[in-house]
């Protein structure tokens, strides 16, 4: 059953990654600071509406497997030739087996959107500064006289 969840996850993480990058694929360019600030709004509210999807794939599969697993299993009246075979125990075990596939799809999935969020923010900070704003990046400088480098911060006021 391990087994089962843990695949399943890395399933879906390999169908998500092997459709390229985001915005290679939406908007054909190869790095988001080329998007528009348009394109970045439109962006992050996909990806907003694609997590608030993926949290709730994540709660019904935990749904499904904690009640199975805590609540009373109940056959059909009427069983199935598969549901006979595989007996009510079976039955529990494979809505669980659901459940959590379910569950850690849900997971995966909610932190690729959670990154891609970060990220488009992340180029709206740099591209489209608020007046009044101030950033701190770290550099590196080079020493003059012996070939030293030392750590420092640059300071941008946005006026």
């Amino acid at each position: 059953m391990k087994r089962l969840v843990i695949f399943l996850g890395l399933g879906l993480a390999s169908i998500i990654n092997s459709f390229g990058q985001w915005y290679v694929k939406d908007y054909g360019v190869t790095d988001p600071s080329l998007l528009t600030g348009y394109q970045l709004e439109e962006a992050i509210s996909d990806s907003k509406t694609k997590l608030m999807h993926s949290g709730i794939v994540a709660g019904l599969g935990g749904l499904l497997y904690f009640g199975l697993k805590y609540l009373p299993f109940e056959p059909d009246e009427d069983p199935t030739l598969i549901e006979q075979l595989i007996g009510e125990k079976g039955m529990q075990k494979i809505g669980m087996g659901l459940g959590a596939g379910l569950f850690a799809g849900g997971v995966v999935a909610g932190v690729v959107y959670l990154g891609r969020i970060a990220r488009i923010k992340s180029v709206l900070n740099r591209k489209y500064q608020i007046p009044g704003s101030v950033s701190l990046t770290p550099v590196v400088i080079p020493g003059n006289s012996n070939s030293s480098l030392s750590a420092g911060l640059t300071i941008t006021v946005t006026f």
